[in-house]
C-alpha cells in the first residue's frame, strides 16, 4: 500500500499530506507494550501521572492512594537480562500527602533527577529534593491545580501552572514568585507543554475544548488558537474555534519541537504543525 501511495504522490495523483498521514497512522496503530520490562506493583489505586527522566534511568509516578502517593522506579536493566522487573527505589509515605489531596501531575526537573515537582488538589505546586524526599519550595494558589509543566530552557526557570481558575500562572523558581498570568481560557486548564525548540513557546489545553499557543514574553493574549477543522468548521459570530470535541487532557511536543500532539475526552489524538498551527489530520482514535 505504501508503495502505491508513494507512486501516486510522485505522479501528482494524491495530495502531499496523504502519504505522511497514512504512514504516521499505521505507526501509531502498531504501538505495543514492552515484553522485556515489568514494574513491581507500587500503587493500590489510580495512577494520575508518570514521567521518565531525560536519561531514561528513572520513572516517577503519582497516584491518589495513601500507601505512597509518589513512587520512583529504576529503569536500568542488568547486562544480559531479557526480562527485568523494575524495582522501587524511593517512595513518599503517608504524612507528606493525603488521599483527599491527590497529586495531579509529577515531573522531573529537566536537567537533574535531584529535583522533581508536583501539583495537586491541595492548591499547591511543590518543589521536592529527591534525595531527602522533602519539599524545598512551595507555591500556593486559591483553587485546586490540575496540571503544571516545567520549562527545559536556559534563559529562564519557569513552571507553568493550570487549574480550576481558568488561567495559566507562570512561577519563577529562581525568584520564588509568580511572574505573570496568561488569560484566555473560559474553563479550567487541564494540560500544559513547553516547546523544546522555542523556549518561550507554551501550549495550554482546557475544558473549553481549546488549545492556545503562548509567547510567555507577552501576556496580552495567545499567539494562536488551534482549530481541529483548519478553518472548515462552523462559521458565524457565535462559532467557537476548538481543538477537540471534548476536554483537552494531554499535550506533548515532539522531541524536535516541530509538532504538537494533543489528547482529548473525545477519544482522539491530534497532531499539529507547530509552525503553521494547522491540524495535520493524522488522527488516532482511542
Amino acid at each position: 500500500m505504501m508503495l502505491q501511495l508513494l507512486d501516486a504522490r510522485q505522479q501528482g495523483l494524491d495530495p502531499p499530506w496523504l502519504l505522511p498521514k497514512v504512514y504516521s497512522s499505521q505507526r501509531l496503530e502498531q504501538l505495543q507494550l514492552s515484553k522485556e520490562k515489568e514494574f513491581v506493583r507500587s500503587h493500590q489505586k489510580a495512577i494520575n501521572s508518570l514521567d521518565i527522566d531525560e536519561d531514561g534511568q528513572y520513572i516517577i509516578s503519582a497516584g491518589n492512594d495513601i500507601y505512597g502517593p509518589i513512587v520512583i522506579h529504576s529503569l536500568t536493566t542488568p547486562p544480559g537480562s531479557t526480562h527485568f522487573e523494575c524495582p522501587v527505589v524511593a517512595r513518599v509515605f503517608p504524612g507528606s500527602l493525603s488521599e483527599s489531596n491527590a497529586v495531579s501531575v509529577v515531573q522531573w526537573y529537566p536537567h537533574d533527577t535531584g529535583i522533581f515537582t508536583t501539583s495537586s488538589a491541595d492548591q499547591t505546586l511543590k518543589i521536592w529534593d529527591t534525595n531527602e524526599l522533602k519539599v524545598v519550595e512551595r507555591f500556593s494558589f486559591s483553587k485546586p491545580l490540575y496540571t503544571h509543566s516545567m520549562a527545559a530552557a536556559e534563559s529562564h526557570c519557569l513552571v507553568a501552572v493550570g487549574g480550576s481558575e481558568c488561567k495559566v500562572v507562570l512561577c519563577d523558581l529562581q525568584s520564588g514568585s509568580s511572574t505573570h498570568i496568561l488569560r484566555g481560557h473560559r474553563k479550567p486548564v487541564m494540560s500544559l507543554a513547553w516547546s523544546p525548540l522555542n523556549q518561550n513557546l507554551l501550549a495550554s489545553g482546557s475544558q473549553d475544548n481549546r488549545i492556545f499557543l503562548w509567547d510567555v514574553r507577552r501576556a496580552t493574549g495567545p499567539l494562536a488558537c488551534l482549530d481541529q477543522h483548519n478553518g472548515g468548521g462552523a462559521s458565524g459570530s457565535a462559532a467557537v474555534v476548538t481543538a477537540h470535541s471534548g476536554y483537552v487532557n494531554g499535550l506533548c511536543f515532539t522531541s524536535d519541537g516541530l509538532f504538537l500532539c494533543s489528547f482529548g475526552t473525545d477519544h482522539r489524538v491530534h497532531v499539529w504543525d507547530a509552525f503553521t498551527c494547522r491540524n495535520t489530520l493524522v488522527c488516532c482514535n482511542t
